[in-house]
């Protein structure tokens, strides 16, 4: 076993380790800069004149018709109250109730557009920070290593972790040499991916076919009983 070949492929593992977590890192907040800014994309769509006219009406129309049932109840209790009088005041009160609703939500809405882009900005200066931070872990003696050492295909964390399990074990001798037993145990694990999968939908399809067949007698059975009775009819 060549254990200088063994333990530089030890620090690459670790070197790769850090560097997938700094990679899963930006990945992630990239997610949630996404994710904001589609968040301040709806609210913006709310806020423009067509939002604006459509809150309105929802907003006019719903407070018309709570404001109406209380008059008719009101009415309804007390027979002298003013039926004109109180539909001009809903009216008015509908106004004034929508346009302090709209305000409200716009000033909440406005709020919650400035606390999204601190967030945004926040998130993009971490990632240009980890981006910078990354370009020179690369080029640390341990990124160095793993240039050298890993072809570029196979630079990820457990596929070194299998390289490292190889010579440990004494599979292989040669970086070569651990690159094709790592091909050849890909390429078995398809094998018997597949060969699983094919397993499943054969057994499937036997099901399916059994119940088919059993459907099968059920009917042909029901069909000689219905037979039986209509002739002894």
């Amino acid at each position: 076993m060549n254990n200088d070949l063994l333990t530089n492929l030890q620090t690459c593992h670790s070197f790769l380790t850090k560097l997938e977590e700094k990679i899963e890192y930006i990945s992630v907040n990239k997610k949630y800069v996404y994710g904001w800014e589609s968040m301040i994309h709806g609210i913006q769509t709310k806020l423009s004149l067509k939002g604006q006219i459509i809150l309105s009406l929802k907003i006019l129309i719903i407070t018309v018709f709570s404001m109406f049932i209380s008059g008719a109840l009101l009415a309804e209790i007390y027979p002298t109250f003013n039926t004109t009088s109180a539909v001009k005041i809903t009216i008015f009160l509908s106004v004034i109730v929508s346009i302090i609703i709209i305000v409200i939500d716009d000033l909440l809405s406005n709020r919650k557009i400035h606390i999204l882009k601190g967030r945004i900005n926040s998130s993009q200066e971490r990632i240009q920070t980890e981006i910078s931070e990354i370009k020179d872990f690369l080029n640390t003696p341990e990124g160095l290593l793993v240039q050298s050492l890993i072809p570029p295909d196979y630079r990820k964390a457990d596929i070194v972790e299998k390289f490292i399990y190889f010579f440990r074990n004494g599979h292989v001798d040669t970086m070569k040499e651990a690159v094709h037993e790592y091909d050849n145990y890909r390429h078995t694990t398809a094998m018997e991916v597949a060969a699983e999968q094919s397993a499943i939908a054969a057994a499937q399809t036997a099901l399916q076919a059994a119940q088919t067949a059993k459907n099968a007698e059920e009917i042909k059975l029901w069909t000689m009983l219905n037979t039986y009775i209509n002739f002894s009819k």
